[in-house]
């Protein structure tokens, strides 16, 4: 359980640079928010299928 945390750590972590790089337009931000939902939504299907398998 220790590399989930680590790995959501990372996520923040990069998507808090890109959003301090790009806060232009809100098209963009618009993106950005579908893009980490879409990963945040892989990340935890994949942490429930790891749970019932293991």
């Amino acid at each position: 359980m220790k590399w989930l945390g680590l790995v959501l750590v990372w996520i923040r972590q990069n998507n808090s640079i890109r959003s301090n790089k790009y806060i232009r337009s809100n098209k963009y931000l618009v993106s950005e928010l579908r893009n980490s939902m879409a990963r945040i939504f892989s990340i935890i299907l994949f942490i429930t299928c790891v749970y019932y398998l293991g």
